[in-house]
């Protein structure tokens, strides 16, 4: 089983050498791994955008949505959003 720390030393590794890549991404992809950890490193994660939004500490909808959208062109997560607030979006870790 891949372990938390291996995907976050993966993506610091690769994250480190992509210019496109700034805080806000930093953030978001650690809350997500976080939550994948805390529901058991399931396959897919499914997360509303606001857990994510709170375990990374990002108040603003557009910029949550503009990062995730970003980390799914970049090829760190797929993103597969829900379009209903009351259920999940899927998310894959790609690392």
């Amino acid at each position: 089983m891949i372990k938390a720390d291996d995907i976050l030393q993966s993506f610091f590794k690769k994250a480190s050498t992509d210019f496109r890549i700034n805080k806000s991404h930093l953030a978001v992809f650690v809350a997500i791994v976080c939550l994948w950890q805390q529901n058991g490193y399931p396959t897919v994660l499914v997360a509303t955008g606001r857990e994510v939004m709170s375990a990374a500490k990002i108040s603003s909808d557009s910029t949550y949505y503009r990062i995730v959208i970003d980390l799914n062109k970049f090829g760190y997560i797929r993103y597969s959003p829900s379009f209903y607030k009351k259920h999940g979006s899927k998310i894959i870790l790609k690392i």
